[in-house]
């Protein structure tokens, strides 16, 4: 008597772990969801091909464990934390508070490039958002910090110019020998984004970002790049080449400086 209590206890329990599968739709509607799943998915055309293969249980199996995945946050979180990080009129005391978390927030940005559907990163990209924007500013304000290391910056933001001019003239140093128009070009992309930041910022703006200096922002800037350049999606603001362009120098000038 015990042990048929105990095992009706058993089944009981189990009934409430164990998820309730929502009941298959009519074949129409199932080939309407798992379109939608699979577009969704990015998925090259060889493996999206397999996948269509699959019969209707298995269609709807997937249908279902896409749906149960809940994105983390929607790419305005991650854009409006960048933001706050590049806004000069913000206090000292504030902005140490919100870069304390600056690395964990990139992190997390690019896993959720990485890893989520098409439509997320469309939705970062899109003309609303312009997350790429935000993402290419906030890597030249980083890297700037890290790259000028900033010893010595008590001399003023003057320093600091002749600074950032003595290292974009460096690159083009290493690169005066080339022939190859694509690599000029890149390399004028990345001396003026660094150029920018150095006749733009205030004095606070410099300051703050000396907090950024010891910190993985840079790569992990470039990581959210190469997470973007993966799924071949274009801004709809930027031409594919000049998007190219500006990723890969940054890219390079960042390897150059590391």
């Amino acid at each position: 008597m015990g042990n048929i209590e105990s095992v009706d206890g058993h089944s009981e329990m189990k009934h409430h772990i164990m998820p309730l599968k929502v009941p298959m739709p009519d074949p129409t509607e199932l080939e309407e969801k798992f379109a939608i799943v699979l577009n969704s998915m990015n998925l090259p055309p060889d493996k999206a091909r397999l996948l269509r293969q699959y019969d209707n249980d298995k269609k709807w199996d997937l249908i279902c464990d896409q749906e149960r995945f809940q994105v983390k946050n929607p790419p305005h979180t991650y854009i409006q934390k960048l933001r706050g990080y590049l806004d000069p009129g913000v206090t000292r005391k504030k902005f140490r508070r919100r870069v304390q978390e600056s690395t964990k927030v990139l992190r997390e940005l690019e896993i959720s490039l990485r890893t989520n559907h098409i439509g997320w990163v469309r939705e970062f990209l899109n003309d609303e958002n312009r997350g790429l924007d935000v993402l290419v500013e906030y890597l030249s304000f980083a890297q700037c910090a890290v790259m000028l290391d900033f010893e010595g910056l008590e001399n003023g933001e003057e320093g600091f110019l002749d600074k950032a001019k003595s290292w974009s003239r460096s690159i083009e140093d290493l690169h005066h020998n080339s022939t190859q128009p694509f690599c000029n070009t890149l390399v004028r992309s990345a001396r003026q984004s660094v150029l920018r930041y150095g006749t733009v910022s205030t004095s606070k703006t410099i300051k703050n970002s000396r907090l950024v200096s010891q910190k993985d922002d840079v790569h992990v800037c470039i990581m959210c790049l190469r997470a973007i350049m993966n799924y071949q999606v274009t801004p709809p603001h930027t031409t594919r080449h000049r998007y190219l362009l500006e990723t890969r120098a940054l890219s390079v000038s960042c390897a150059i400086n590391c």
